[in-house]
């Protein structure tokens, strides 16, 4: 490995990069750093993964520069994206790291919220940018998870102005694509998992970090342009790197996408928000989903609205821990959900029947569907009636 250093001082943030080829890519990246970040407080640390073309060549010359200081670090092979990472982030002499794909172009003013994040909250654990397409749409505006428990873009392809991507909030990840993180917090959590080979090592991370009591955060004035998956192989390992994240957070990984579909500014903040459980009878989440799924996720979305916290749990799911939950809700269908030990369990009905006699439900509740405001609110009152009244046994 060799190691160029052109600064000795001490510098507020590190910018890690790391390669494997595309030189010209990382050249458009480093003009972009070098017009948009502007201070000698930031030092860039280049990774090459073994580069093949003219990468080489580009770090020394850019090494030598006076623009921005420069640290180089060259493995002989490729080390792939989590290792390059933790190397970096040990040669980085920042308080703050802040990791940046090569395909990336920044824009004016893009790392000072990132920085700001960090030092102002210190619940935040991981901030990240709002990464546009080069066409200008939304690439990563937070990550989520979908209905088959996998973590997706949940704003990808959306205008750059649309009010569900311009507010501050937290999600469960952020993408790695340019994400900044404190040097020694991340050090101490152990780094990017190096068993992931080039995808869902963030994803990874930012569940530790949650694991830790930290947030990931988005924040939409740290603007970067992302030409996403342009390394070589990018994609080969899909299977296994997804495979990797289901064994070891399965559980954590539960639909909760609901949440984000309104402005974070339409939020309520309940007095006293209730978790709440949804159980519906989908056999198949990667069937199409059935009126019951939609109309659960409709009432999800409306509960988040309103400051509760809601997960949806389907056939599969149904045994999967209550830990911290209020109050169960059951949706009819197929398959009937039995109500088990522990939180309330009520029996969500549309007004015209009433399953809940006899059937081990501590209640039925009504909400017709679609619900006006006056129904939701009655509907909520009882809600939170139920989840003081006690548990099932």
């Amino acid at each position: 490995m060799m190691n160029m250093d052109t600064s000795a001082s001490t510098p507020a943030a590190s910018v890690v990069i790391p390669l494997f080829n595309r030189v010209e890519l990382t050249a458009a990246c480093w003009e972009s750093l070098v017009a948009h970040t502007g201070t000698a407080e930031v030092e860039v640390v280049f990774v090459d993964n073994g580069s093949a073309d003219g990468t080489a060549a580009f770090l020394r010359g850019v090494a030598g520069s006076a623009a921005l200081p420069v640290t180089v670090l060259t493995n002989a092979d490729n080390q792939g994206f989590a290792k390059a990472c933790n190397q970096g982030a040990r040669a980085a002499r920042g308080g703050v790291v802040v990791f940046l794909n090569n395909d990336t172009v920044v824009h004016e003013n893009w790392l000072a919220p990132l920085a700001a994040e960090l030092a102002d909250h210190p619940e935040t654990g991981v901030a990240g940018a709002k990464l546009l397409y080069p066409d200008g749409t939304v690439q990563h505006a937070g990550v989520c998870v979908n209905r088959w428990n996998i973590p997706y873009h949940v704003f990808l392809g959306a205008a750059p102005d649309d009010p569900l991507v311009s507010g501050r909030r937290a999600f469960p990840m952020v993408t790695g694509a340019c994400m900044a993180v404190r040097r020694e917090e991340f050090l101490a959590l152990g780094g990017f998992d190096e068993g992931y080979v080039n995808g869902h090592e963030d994803v990874d991370l930012c569940l530790r970090y949650a694991e830790a009591g930290l947030r990931s955060v988005y924040r939409p004035d740290s603007v970067v342009t992302h030409h996403e998956s342009q390394s070589e192989g990018r994609m080969a390992h899909c299977r296994a790197n997804t495979q990797r994240t289901l064994d070891r957070w399965l559980d954590r990984l539960v639909q909760d996408d609901f949440n984000y579909d309104f402005p974070e500014s339409e939020r309520l903040i309940a007095s006293d928000p209730l978790s709440i459980v949804l159980k519906i009878p989908a056999e198949d989440k990667r069937a199409a989903p059935p009126p019951a799924t939609l109309r659960a996720e409709g009432l999800a979305r409306e509960l988040c609205r309103r400051g509760h916290r809601v997960r949806i749990h389907a056939v599969p799911d149904w045994d999967r821990t209550m830990d911290g939950c209020d109050l169960v809700l059951a949706v009819p269908g197929p398959r009937r959900y039995v109500p088990k030990p522990g939180p309330p369990c009520a029996l969500l009905t549309d007004g015209t029947r009433d399953g809940a006699s006899g059937a081990g439900y501590a209640a039925a509740l009504s909400l017709a569907d679609p619900f006006t405001r006056r129904d939701f609110d009655e509907f909520e009152t009882s809600l939170r009636a139920l989840a003081r009244a006690g548990g099932c046994s």
